[in-house]
């Protein structure tokens, strides 16, 4: 693992600043009271906190295997989604669960986002268009639990929301990013290649922002890793769980945690040797020689998505010479792993128990869609684990219904 020295954030907080103050000739759809209000000459390096970093051996496990993740259940239960013509679900892009509501984000006519109260029943949609309760280009979005707001950033934009959705204001923002996070006091923004900050000077070169709540740029980190070429985009960059907010990269071996503005603490370092790409490989080379040094070396990659709940870890590495997922899901309190390369249940278990979407408590989430249910039937009634009203629940579901969430606890391991 590669960890930025005190020395060397400090050299590049200098050059940065450097750069920043020389940023006002530079031409940008951004207005000069914007690139004012950003604050360039006086923003921080993230530093790394990096003492305490959890080493995770995986080369054991680079192998095909099976995800045995049956016979690890505890407990399981399902949420029913309702369903009509107002809130069918496309592809699902991402779940957020809080003690009131799920929100949902789909594909839906460009991309939407769905609340559903506790109970699966449907609030209402969000959805694309230029009116003022809708996004433009939906990009992420995030639940405000002190405030008890939902919010959606999209084009340049941060819409708010009540929980049930009712539109309450928009505000702009002076920069352009991929997703976010909500902070105390600000925000957390993933910067990503593509998305023309080229007004904030040295800052943009970097894939973290942390702003406070009028969008001054307080501090940034993560130096980009790879080329504009060789840019990929992943999935779950940012994920929170509880109080705690999480943060990996594509093409990166550490998954960080946000500590407060100026400072993230490496949380692990994934360790897989040999089969681990060179830095050099994804900053430097060409598309075509990226592939084919993946192709002759068999390597795998770590794409940034990593998932917490009470006890568990989920994260996977993929292999894209012989598209080969690995997933992994580790026990907070022993460190043991489980990993494979596909998926199995038993037939006393409800299939389908999927790698989360995303965590509640001490439950991962997932999902299936009921199409599938005509050939589950007699594995539902042979369940141990289902509950008689789960059981009630599953038998009563038609074929083009929502998709339904399944909430599942593993063992202890």
């Amino acid at each position: 693992m590669k960890v930025i020295t005190k020395v060397f954030l400090y050299i590049i907080c200098a050059t940065l600043l450097i750069s920043c103050s020389k940023q006002t000739d530079v031409k940008s759809k951004f207005t000069p009271e914007q690139v004012a209000s950003l604050g360039l000459d006086s923003t921080k390096m993230i530093l790394i906190q990096a003492d305490s970093v959890i080493d995770i051996d995986l080369n054991p496990f680079l192998k095909e295997d099976v995800l045995k993740i049956g016979e690890m259940l505890k407990s399981i239960k399902f949420l029913p989604l309702e369903t009509t013509n107002k809130c069918l679900i496309s592809e699902i892009e991402d779940i957020l669960i809080t003690e009131s509501n799920v929100y949902i984000s789909d594909t839906y006519k460009g991309g939407s986002l769905l609340i559903f109260d506790k109970n699966g029943n449907f609030l209402k949609r969000i959805t694309r268009g230029q009116g003022p309760e809708e996004v433009l280009d939906f990009k992420s979005f995030a639940y405000d639990k002190v405030k008890q707001e939902l919010i959606v950033y999209h084009s340049q934009l941060l819409s708010f929301y009540a929980p049930d959705g009712k539109f309450k204001r928009k505000e702009m923002l002076p920069f352009n990013a991929r997703s976010f996070t909500i902070i105390p006091n600000g925000y957390l923004f993933r910067n990503c290649y593509g998305t023309n900050n080229i007004h904030m000077g040295y800052s943009e070169t970097y894939q973290i922002f942390i702003v406070n709540d009028h969008f001054r740029l307080e501090s940034v980190g993560m130096p980009y890793l790879f080329s504009k070429e060789n840019f990929y985009e992943g999935k779950k960059y940012i994920s929170t769980y509880r109080d705690n907010i999480n943060l990996t990269f594509k093409f990166c071996d550490t998954i960080y945690q946000y500590l407060d503005n100026n400072t993230l603490r490496a949380k692990y370092a994934l360790n897989f040797r040999n089969k681990k790409i060179a830095d050099r490989v994804v900053k430097d080379l060409p598309y075509a020689e990226f592939m084919k040094v993946i192709k002759d070396n068999n390597y795998y990659l770590f794409m940034g998505k990593y998932i917490e709940n009470d006890a568990n870890d989920f994260f996977k590495l993929e292999n894209w010479y012989l598209r080969l997922e690995t997933n992994f899901i580790r026990n907070k309190k022993s460190g043991n792993l489980l990993s494979g390369t596909t998926l199995r249940t038993n037939a006393s278990d409800f299939p389908y128990t999927n790698v989360p979407v995303t965590s509640y408590e001490s439950y991962f989430v997932s999902y299936f869609l009921p199409e599938k249910m005509e050939i589950l039937r007699e594995i539902i009634q042979q369940s141990e684990l289902l509950s008689d009203e789960d059981r009630s629940i599953l038998e009563n579901v038609e074929d083009d219904d929502n998709p339904i969430l399944i909430f599942y606890e593993l063992k202890d391991f």
